[in-house]
C-alpha cells in the first residue's frame, strides 16, 4: 500500500485518474466474478 502510494506520487493528475478508474474496473469486476 504504501509503495503504492509513493508510486503515484510520481504520476500526473490525469495519469493518476487514469489509473484509479482501472482499479476501480478491475475491482467491480472482481465482485461480479464472486457474485456469479
Amino acid at each position: 500500500m504504501a509503495a503504492r502510494t509513493l508510486y503515484r506520487i510520481n504520476l500526473t493528475d490525469q495519469e493518476q485518474s487514469e489509473l484509479e478508474r482501472l482499479e476501480r474496473g478491475q475491482t467491480t469486476e472482481q465482485h461480479i466474478a464472486k457474485r456469479a
